[in-house]
């Protein structure tokens, strides 16, 4: 399972001459998915510098009606990394990886970001950073629709009540993590707690059958120590959507 706690993209300088004056294109890495930046073409670029190297290996897109992007990243005047890829869901991972497939890390100064569709485009998120993996957890997540709206019955069966978006909440198990692993769930926690709002990515490799969605944590459980030789932890995380 992947994590996506900090975005590098707070740090940078943002620009893109297509924005439209309504929107302020540093709403990208805001806190609210759902609410979108808009700008005057159906074919658009951003481009984001640093003063100093980030180190990366994820780049994201959220909510956006644009079907196309060209991502190009770069150490000062060399592309590291250039990709075009669709954009087929609410959540666009593109993992930066060596040639077995692992996670590959990379310092970089600027990216190019053009995004085409078939209308003026309008972005939600943009994300650049690391991936943080967690440890393994059990077969058996939950997965639930939180749904927050009251409804009335009179006697006779007649049903009152407004309907209210629901959240979608996900939850998992975790058990004989060793100590190095439950360090690092503890300073995802510790990063993150419950306000703030990242990406989470529980099955990377099969996002057809369940995509990655924006998320906070909701609850970190007790751990509890196994009653065996050396130091092995259960515990369960909870995370619930953000808009």
């Amino acid at each position: 399972m992947r994590v996506y706690p900090v975005n590098a993209i707070e740090a940078s300088i943002l620009n893109s001459s297509h924005i439209m004056s309504h929107s302020s294109i540093q709403e990208v890495y805001n806190k609210y998915m759902l609410f979108q930046i808009d700008f005057n073409a159906p074919r658009i670029d951003i481009t984001s510098k640093w003063d100093n190297d980030v180190s990366g290996d994820s780049f994201i897109i959220g909510n956006t009606n644009a079907t196309r992007a060209d991502i190009k990243l770069y150490n000062g005047t060399k592309l590291l990394f250039e990709k075009t890829i669709e954009l087929p869901y609410y959540i666009n991972i593109i993992s930066i990886e060596n040639e077995i497939g692992m996670l590959k890390k990379i310092n970089i100064t600027d990216f190019v970001l053009t995004l085409s569709g078939f209308e003026n485009i309008s972005l939600g998120y943009l994300f650049f950073g690391e991936a943080y993996t967690l440890p393994r957890f059990i077969v058996n997540p939950t997965k639930a629709l939180g749904l927050r709206n009251n409804a009335d019955r009179t006697f006779s069966g007649q049903v009152t009540g407004i309907p209210v978006e629901t959240l979608d909440s996900f939850a998992v198990s975790f058990a004989r993590i060793n100590n190095q692993e439950k360090k690092i769930v503890d300073k995802y926690i510790q990063g993150v707690q419950t306000v703030i709002p990242h990406v989470i990515d529980p099955y990377h490799e099969a996002h057809e059958e369940f995509e990655p969605f924006f998320a906070t944590v909701a609850e970190y459980s007790e751990a509890e120590k196994r009653a065996e030789n050396g130091f092995f932890w259960n515990f369960s995380i909870a995370w619930q959507e953000a808009k």
